[in-house]
């Protein structure tokens, strides 16, 4: 049976437009890495051009349902292995290089489920797709955000502490609470430590399983050239009300 994996978030844009100081957008190509069935594009104040944009994810039926609904857009289906959504996909294939080169990659809530060898080599592979002087942004999860410091009325709470109350029925894993305080990056398995088999690979997922990744945004810098940014204080809209992502926004260099 096909799983359903389509996404309802389409608050992409305006995160993008205000994490990159709202760029212009006309005339601009852009590829949305595992961008579902192109839910950037129904934000009525998306300026990103149907016939500019391109998507790579790795949900066929997501593909064929926004190729379907965005007829001049291009949409590429990506038979990767994703802990959550591909389990059956093909582990370390690369990214398909479509023959375009990309102004703007936008990679909203990806890396945040992937290990870090995963991510690392994903992102080279995207840096390698884009244009001169083309950037590429991607979210990630700080394990020490605390939203109460950034939005008024919102709960006092980390984005770790948040994930393993939800994970773990309300229950907080103290020693691993402790460990983010010093830790670089974290992997959590269904609200637990990632755990690798001998061979230093996860162990195969069941269904249910869940994986999330946290990075702290010096940990990011001390391996990319990036620029850093929290998430912006800007309000979404009333069902979205507060964004915990920060952003990693990376240009290529001219060789």
């Amino acid at each position: 049976m096909t799983q359903n994996f389509v996404s309802s978030v389409a608050i992409q844009f305006e995160y993008f437009d205000i994490q990159l100081n709202h760029p212009v957008w006309a005339g601009k190509k852009v590829l949305d890495f595992g961008g579902n069935i192109g839910n950037i594009l129904l934000d009525p104040n998306c300026k990103i051009e149907e016939e500019n944009y391109w998507c790579i994810d790795v949900s066929k039926s997501v593909i064929e349902e926004g190729q379907s609904r965005y007829p001049s857009a291009t949409f590429t289906f990506y038979d990767s292995f994703n802990f959550s959504y591909n389990p059956q996909g093909i582990l370390g294939l690369p990214i398909p290089d479509i023959g375009v080169r990309f102004d703007l990659i936008l990679a909203y809530s990806i890396f945040s489920h992937m290990d870090e060898d995963e991510m690392i080599e994903k992102v080279g592979q995207l840096i390698d797709l884009l244009s001169e002087d083309g950037t590429l942004i991607f979210t990630f999860l700080d394990p020490r955000f605390n939203g109460s410091d950034h939005y008024s009325n919102f709960q006092n709470i980390t984005n770790l502490e948040k994930r393993l109350i939800k994970l773990n029925y309300g229950k907080i894993d103290m020693a691993l609470l402790e460990k983010s305080k010093i830790a670089q990056h974290l992997f959590l398995v269904n609200g637990k430590e990632l755990e690798e088999n001998e061979e230093g690979e996860i162990n195969p997922r069941e269904e249910g399983d869940t994986l999330f990744s946290y990075y702290k945004p010096e940990y990011l810098k001390s391996i990319y050239d990036c620029e850093i940014k929290k998430p912006p204080h800007e309000p979404y809209y009333e069902s979205y009300p507060a964004e915990m992502q920060h952003a990693c926004i990376i240009k290529k260099k001219r060789s």
